[in-house]
């Protein structure tokens, strides 16, 4: 498809996480003006690195549009404009409008993409014909903070995703060893659960072995076992109170 005549957005392709990379969106350059859609981001962007010399994604990810600075900063390349794309409509002010997006964008980007400035009367319809209303109740980037051990290494992973199952799966395929999910604690948001993720990796970080996984010590062990999603509820991550440390195999 010609990009003549089109404007081209690049979004998030998991909202409010931008390490997952990006996605495009194309739509009539006259109906993206009338609109007035603002552009967030174009080129290469520029992330500071708030742990010098340390990593703050997944090492055992593979993300090819991330070059990284380990002295300052991540420099996050936007995809190039190819491939497949799959067609929605949007249904706004009266009209209905063509958006073309990258085949490999979900729905839920696009929605959250959607709400941060489109009207509350605006419909999207999928290319399955799903008519999805920016007004009704949308739960939109739920995700879950999880911790999985892994016997051989003794040690345990602070993760966190959307499908804790899959990730599992992932993992499991490069680990000799079966893989034991010890316990998994659904977030309001992405973002709560990237805020809880960054606060465990921080309280436990004199147990960090690699990336996201932390030796299996009793500390760490007592905390699983007693801690839970009403532990982050509020702004300020509550401490539990202190427990003696139980066998790992009492979680």
């Amino acid at each position: 498809m010609s990009t003549k005549n089109l404007s081209i957005y690049f979004i998030e392709k998991v909202p409010g996480d931008i390490f997952k990379g990006l996605g495009w969106i194309k739509i009539d350059c006259d109906i993206a003006h009338r609109l007035q859609i603002p552009v967030k981001y174009t080129g290469v962007i520029k992330i500071p690195n708030p742990e010098p010399y340390c990593c703050p994604i997944n090492p055992e990810d593979k993300l090819p549009w991330i070059k990284p600075n380990y002295h300052s900063h991540y420099y996050i390349h936007p995809p190039e404009i190819r491939g497949k794309n799959k067609k929605f409509i949007i249904h706004i002010k009266g009209e209905n409008t063509n958006l073309y997006a990258q085949y490999s964008l979900t729905v839920e980007a696009i929605v959250s993409w959607l709400l941060s400035w489109a009207d509350k009367d605006v419909r999207l319809i999928t290319p399955g014909n799903r008519s999805i209303s920016l007004s009704g109740n949308i739960k939109l980037n739920q995700a879950f903070v999880y911790f999985i051990f892994n016997s051989d290494s003794y040690a345990i992973k602070i993760g966190r995703d959307s499908n804790v199952e899959k990730r599992l799966q992932s993992l499991q395929t490069s680990s000799p060893v079966t893989l034991e999910i010890l316990k998994v604690l659904p977030m309001e948001s992405l973002k709560k659960a990237q805020e809880v993720e960054a606060y465990l990796h921080k309280r436990f970080g004199h147990l960090r072995m690699s990336g996201e996984w932390f030796r299996a010590d009793p500390q760490l062990r007592d905390y699983i076992t007693r801690c839970d999603e009403s532990y982050f509820k509020d702004k300020f991550l509550a401490q539990p109170s202190p427990r003696s440390s139980v066998r790992l195999s009492e979680l």
